[in-house]
């Protein structure tokens, strides 16, 4: 029942017309029985029939385009309703915390914001039909009770005992669906290791077959888990259809034989064809039902999951900090605790920056340099202690407007299409760039993106450099930039580039290993388990 919560929670001021619409489509389609129901009488003159043919096709005519209507406005809603689902889920992406967004299941999410929601869309023609279907049994429902009160009981009966039956088998095709649901993530999660990991399956065909074989037993799984939904699912519609059968025959037959109670057998039977259509289509919906049912739990479940945006109220005006001369972080605290239930904390820190300073950060692997840089440039929340801009304190509402402050290329940078929050590209420093940094027989500057990201570690990451000169951002700040370059842009990077970005007016951070360069800083921090030494 999820699909309905979804319904009633996104578009609960929409219904109304849609509901109007399979009301009306419903009363079309009454209308066109009676007429049908009338004209089976053999006595009716040919001037009444003539009439009855001109009804009948106004009838018609109106059910086409309010049904078409209906459909219509229930699958815009649908649409709408993934718009406003897909906006909530990547606020709650966008918002969270560094930290969090971290831990988030990424085929999970890309899950959710795509195959679920194209399941629901797909599904919506199908949901729509049967919702004005369940409106025509209602309709068709009430015609046969103005003629025989115990025929539509009846019927009522029949159909509440078909429901029942069915829906005892669907709830468990549902359970099963689900189950194969949650594997289809783990099987995006081991397809996306063969992805990643593609050079290193090539390396061993050992370890290739093992995690293909890994992949297939998934699959497999998946396989034999849907084979049983499915056949509770045809079960269900050979049951369905044969309840409906056996309803015809007793009203028609058994009915009349125990009970006085007179009526049209002929208008009866009519009705009960005329149901029948609605009626089957509901059975044959329901799996594309239960599918999109599927699909919204996994939505809801995704965004239950998902960190509630803190959205805090910016009192920071626009480039409030850009003229900063000092930033000061003051017994600056901050821990984490690792999947492996280790934690690990750095600090108190207290550290100052110049402007127009060079400062390199050296430490061992797992130190804490990574985790002191993004304490630093606010991507991390202190547990304790202050950063302070000059005078300024940075608190919540002006955390954004210090963020903008820095530039950075993360070790594991990545690269979008287009330079993302740059309005207008200084085409003249981007020439001088890629030249400066030996990349312009690889790439070049088209509109706001690079002609070509397809290059290798050491040369994507000059184009990131590039990307972070561009935003002419104060301060640089650079995650083992140089571990990816030969040992002769190396020592460029120190003795060259480093010095240019001094002299566009930028301080830098940088984290490196390289030990022999050090000559080249202005300052140097050394990190050794969460402190810096010196």
């Amino acid at each position: 029942m999820q699909l309905l919560t979804l319904l009633i929670r996104h578009s609960a001021g929409m219904w109304r017309w849609s509901v109007l619409c399979l009301v009306i489509s419903a009363l079309a389609g009454v209308a066109i029985l009676v007429i049908v129901d009338a004209g089976v009488d053999p006595t009716l003159s040919p001037e009444d029939r003539h009439q009855l043919l001109v009804l009948g096709a106004g009838a018609t005519l109106l059910y086409a385009v309010v049904h078409r209507q209906a459909m219509q406005r229930v699958c815009r809603q649908f649409e709408s309703i993934i718009i406003d689902l897909r906006e909530r889920l990547l606020t709650r992406l966008r918002h969270a915390e560094f930290l969090q967004a971290e831990r988030i299941d990424r085929a999970a999410f890309q899950s959710g914001i795509s195959a679920e929601m194209r399941t629901i869309s797909y599904c919506s023609p199908m949901i729509a039909e049967m919702l004005h279907s369940a409106v025509m049994i209602a309709a068709i429902t009430l015609y046969i009770f103005i003629h025989s009160p115990l025929a539509a009981l009846c019927c009522v009966a029949f159909v509440v005992a078909s429901v029942a039956i069915v829906a005892a088998r669907r709830v468990k095709a549902e359970e099963v669906f689900a189950e194969a649901s949650e594997l289809e993530n783990v099987l995006l999660g081991h397809v996306g290791d063969m992805m990643d990991g593609s050079k290193e399956l090539r390396m061993d065909d050992r370890r290739a077959k093992e995690l293909s074989r890994r992949v297939m037993d998934v699959a497999h799984d998946i396989a034999r888990r849907k084979y049983v939904a499915i056949d509770a699912y045809v079960r269900s519609v050979v049951e369905s259809q044969a309840a409906f059968n056996v309803l015809i025959l007793f009203v028609i037959f058994a009915l009349p034989q125990i009970t006085s109670y007179s009526f049209q057998l002929v208008t009866i039977a009519l009705a009960l064809m005329f149901v029948a259509g609605p009626v089957l289509t509901i059975v044959g919906s329901l799996p594309s039902y239960l599918g999109a049912n599927g699909a919204a739990v996994n939505v809801l479940a995704l965004e239950e999951r998902l960190p509630a945006p803190r959205i805090v109220e910016s009192h920071g005006s626009e480039g409030c900090f850009d003229n900063f001369r000092k930033i000061h972080l003051k017994d600056a605290l901050f821990g984490h605790r690792g999947q492996d239930g280790s934690e690990f904390w750095i600090g108190p820190v207290n550290l100052t920056i110049e402007r127009g300073r060079i400062i390199l950060v050296t430490g061992g692997n797992g130190s804490g340099k990574s985790t002191l840089l993004r304490m630093l440039i606010g991507l991390y929340r202190l547990y304790d202690g202050r950063i302070t801009v000059d005078s300024m304190v940075v608190e919540p509402g002006s955390l954004a407007q210090y963020r903008k402050l820095f530039a950075v290329v993360f070790s594991d940078n990545h690269m979008f299409p287009e330079l993302y929050g740059i309005q207008s590209v200084d085409a003249e420093l981007a020439r001088d760039m890629l030249e400066f940094l030996e990349i312009s027989d690889k790439a070049r500057m088209e509109g706001r993106g690079f002609s070509t990201l397809e290059l290798s570690g050491g040369q994507r990451k000059r184009l990131a450099l590039i990307a972070a000169i561009l935003e002419k951002k104060p301060i640089c700040v650079l995650d083992e930039w140089a571990a990816d370059q030969e040992p002769y842009f190396r020592a460029k990077f120190y003795g060259e580039v480093l010095p240019r970005l001094r002299d566009l007016g930028m301080t830098v951070i940088a984290i490196t290993h390289d030990r022999e360069y050090l000559a080249a800083a202005d300052v140097h921090w050394h990190v050794e388990r969460g402190m810096v030494v010196s």
